[in-house]
């Protein structure tokens, strides 16, 4: 799923936005029509999401001392992608690793939904790989590349890896949000100073969303074992 203004209860932006994304999404939903209630869930689910993320953004404002509401007028129409995951059960008898290789999401922020299957691990500063243990009722936020660099690295881009090393399916719903697409965003003003220049010039969110689109797939591993991006 990706953002649809139709689907944005907060939406007052006035710009028509997207309307091949709608298309695409109409498309979508009417090859799942015949499932009672899933497109509502979904739907449903990734507001609530979204509303989530917003408040996230906000929040990180305040840590970089800047007024609560910084970036808002950069979230009206947000890249808000929600991604559904199926990891396959490897038989116990093949050396086979089913996931997604080490990697940062480039993004501003995401809300990762994870069953209770485990296999999430994320790498410590120390260079430790550690277990992401699911907790029922929670949500992991992982920062991604973007606001890595508004921050000029005050916050760092978590890396992550998954692994599913058991039978059963592991499922996993991540969400991911960015900026309006045509925002440039440059190093925020209170992260820069003298002792510290901007290490990352200005780029459109658009940009970073291009970049994403051109992500390999190699990041998918194989029994030929695993690859990194």
């Amino acid at each position: 799923m990706r953002y649809d203004s139709r689907n944005d209860l907060t939406n007052n932006d006035p710009v028509a936005y997207d309307s091949p994304v709608m298309a695409d999404s109409d498309k979508i939903w009417s090859r799942t029509s015949n499932i009672e209630g899933f497109k509502a869930k979904l739907v449903e689910f990734w507001q609530l999401r979204l509303q989530l993320a917003r408040k996230m953004i906000r929040i990180f404002a305040l840590a970089l001392d800047l007024p609560e509401d910084y970036f808002d007028n950069i979230t009206t129409h947000p890249g808000a992608d929600a991604v559904f995951i199926h990891y396959p059960g490897t038989q116990k008898d093949k050396h086979a690793d089913v996931g997604i290789g080490s990697h940062t999401d480039i993004q501003v922020l995401t809300l990762l939904y994870q069953d209770m299957s485990g296999g999430l691990q994320v790498l410590s500063a120390d260079g430790e790989w550690l277990d992401a243990a699911p907790i029922e009722g929670t949500l992991v936020v992982n920062i991604g590349d973007l606001l890595s660099r508004l921050s000029n690295n005050m916050f760092k881009s978590t890396v992550h890896r998954v692994y599913n090393r058991q039978t059963a399916s592991r499922y996993s719903m991540p969400f991911f949000l960015g900026f309006n697409p045509e925002a440039i965003c440059s190093v925020v003003p209170t992260c820069v100073d003298e002792k510290h220049p901007a290490l990352y010039p200005p780029i459109s969110a658009g940009q970073v969303s291009h970049i994403l689109a051109r992500i390999d797939t190699s990041l998918l591993t194989s029994c030929s074992g695993t690859k990194t991006g």
